[in-house]
């Protein structure tokens, strides 16, 4: 069969620029190292980006507990205050519950025993000072990083599961509210008391199933994990201070008695 020159010429072309199964290999091979190599990149902006996030978290922190102090003698809030309302506050979940026990940064519901339906961030005794509402959840409280789930925490040196909260991922300074201060009862801090305040950490990141950790100096991290500062953000963790400056540091350089414990100032 006759066929045109130019078919015939148009034909061979398209031959010719067709991928053989090894140039078909090769250039999967090539895409698969160029994966490989720009996946870490990728993580590791991605959690840059989560680290500014909870560095803006804490700065909000920040101010919310600069007007708290305020209005309360320069004083911080208590530990934890235990509360009862026979009307019943919704939880997370949507039950009533009677009893509830607010933190500075959350509030916990429960009725006897375990806690139900795990921390609403949005209450607390600093959400009336960073625009929060009664009973929204506004995130400000939870380091991006952390997502509810279940995990491990060490107790002790004995490790033993727990359940995450995403809510309760930046932890307090137990030290900031005079629970080893005054008597060992869970009232406020008087914060002029305290010196060095450039130098004096009151929250950062922690595991993130407890919404405070208590300080270094008294408990090791090897053995209250739960209760330590986690460097989640690339083997750092963000830590606001009392002079309200917000820095990302290392494990090995700020978790130390010198920057969590002022028990000398009442």
């Amino acid at each position: 069969m006759y066929r045109p020159r130019s078919i015939t010429r148009l034909l061979s072309q398209r031959k010719r620029e067709a991928f053989t199964l090894i140039e078909l290999l090769v250039v999967i091979a090539i895409i698969a190292i160029l994966a490989a190599l720009l996946t870490p990149a990728a993580r590791e902006a991605l959690e840059r980006g989560r680290a500014a996030v909870c560095m803006s978290n804490l700065h909000q922190i920040a101010l919310g507990l600069a007007g708290y102090m305020v209005d309360h003698n320069q004083n911080t809030p208590p530990y934890v205050e235990h509360g009862s309302d026979r009307r019943g506050w919704r939880g997370p979940d949507g039950v009533r519950y009677n009893d509830f026990r607010r933190h500075w940064h959350y509030t916990a519901w429960f009725r006897s025993g375990p806690y139900q339906g795990g921390p609403r961030d949005g209450d607390g005794f600093l959400g009336p000072y960073m625009g929060g509402e009664e009973g929204k959840q506004y995130g400000i409280m939870g380091c991006p990083s952390v997502y509810d789930g279940e995990g491990i925490s060490t107790w002790a040196g004995a490790a033993f599961p727990a359940h995450l909260f995403h809510y309760e991922s930046l932890g307090l300074n137990l030290d900031a509210t005079g629970l080893f201060v005054d008597g060992g009862r869970a009232l406020g801090r008087y914060i002029p008391g305290i010196d060095d305040p450039l130098n004096y950490i009151i929250f950062a990141d922690t595991l993130g199933m407890e919404g405070a950790y208590m300080n270094p100096g008294l408990y090791p991290a090897e053995d209250y994990s739960r209760h330590a500062p986690i460097d989640r953000h690339l083997g750092r963790f963000n830590a606001m201070f009392l002079d309200s400056h917000v820095e990302s540091v290392t494990e090995e350089s700020h978790h130390s008695p010198k920057f969590f414990v002022r028990a000398s100032g009442s």
